[in-house]
């Protein structure tokens, strides 16, 4: 079984966005301290005071980030797609052989992995796992957050699973 926390709003992306910006920011007053013997101190203050005020605003990102992902769980096995509230109450529940058509994102995987995934991340081009759900008209898509190898592992086995089923699966 597959279960990952789902993103609440697609602010979580530009809120994610941020925070990786924000991973480097406090490197640039650090740096220029290091490099730059002899300044007065006026100059050692004031570069201490954007770094605080740059650690400041990456701790609240963070937290705002966190609070986008924490409402909902989705749980995903062989035949079913459960959404359950953070007190475990299940608040949907779809089977599977009941549907049209299932599209997964192609490049599923955890974000900022690599370099190539951080520079993807800055320009603004994340990695977004998502899937869909098709049936007739009605389209469902649930944004969900991977964080280990073992869940990255458990979603590839459930894929697996569906597609022994025969499950029509679309890769988008």
């Amino acid at each position: 079984m597959f279960k990952a926390n789902l993103i609440e709003d697609s602010e979580f992306y530009s809120r994610r966005r941020i925070k990786v910006i924000f991973y480097f920011l406090p490197a640039i007053p650090i740096v220029f301290l290091i490099n730059y013997n002899g300044l007065p101190i006026w100059v050692i203050i004031l570069a201490l005071l954007i770094y605080i005020t740059v650690l400041f605003i990456g701790l609240r990102n963070a937290k705002k980030l966190t609070a986008l992902s924490q409402e909902r769980i989705m749980e995903l096995d062989e035949s079913t797609l459960r959404v359950k509230s953070k007190g475990k109450v299940l608040l949907l529940e779809i089977h599977l052989n009941t549907i049209d058509k299932i599209a997964i994102s192609k490049e599923y995987g955890i974000p900022e992995e690599s370099m190539k995934d951080i520079v993807k991340e800055i320009s603004g081009k994340a990695k977004k796992n998502f899937i869909v759900i098709s049936n007739c008209d009605l389209n469902q898509r649930f944004d969900f957050i991977i964080e280990s190898y073992f869940m990255l592992q458990q979603l590839e086995r459930v894929v697996e699973s569906w597609v022994k089923r025969g499950y029509l699966i679309d890769r988008v």
